[in-house]
């Protein structure tokens, strides 16, 4: 059940649905998101812990390296597919690319926020 709940992101499943889906299905996809908190606070609590995969810290690591890099081929994929459903879609705001935030790395939720 941890590893579900490691490898996923409700932020990418709240992009998705903002670029994706029509609007009258919105609140469908916060119900499944507030669920998935609920039942992840659920199963925090049965074993014990504090946070997911607190008891195997090396698979937590490696999860946690994956992350950002996922995470930015999931925000390009909803853009991706939101420009191929729409093309007049334009992008309303642009990071800007400077030679300190390309060096620097970005948190996953601040990718999501583009």
């Amino acid at each position: 059940g941890g590893m579900v709940f490691a490898k996923g992101d409700p932020k990418i499943g709240a992009l998705n649905d903002r670029l994706l889906v029509s609007k009258d299905l919105w609140p469908f996809g916060d119900q499944l998101r507030n669920k998935y908190e609920e039942t992840k606070k659920l199963l925090l609590q049965v074993a014990g812990h504090k946070e997911i995969l607190e008891g195997d810290p090396y698979l937590k690591q490696r999860l946690r390296l994956r992350h950002s890099p996922i995470t930015t081929l999931n925000v390009f994929q909803a853009y991706t597919l939101k420009r191929i459903r729409d093309p007049n879609y334009k992008v309303k705001a642009r990071p800007r690319i400077s030679k300190e935030s390309a060096e620097a790395s970005k948190s996953a939720d601040e990718l999501i926020k583009l």
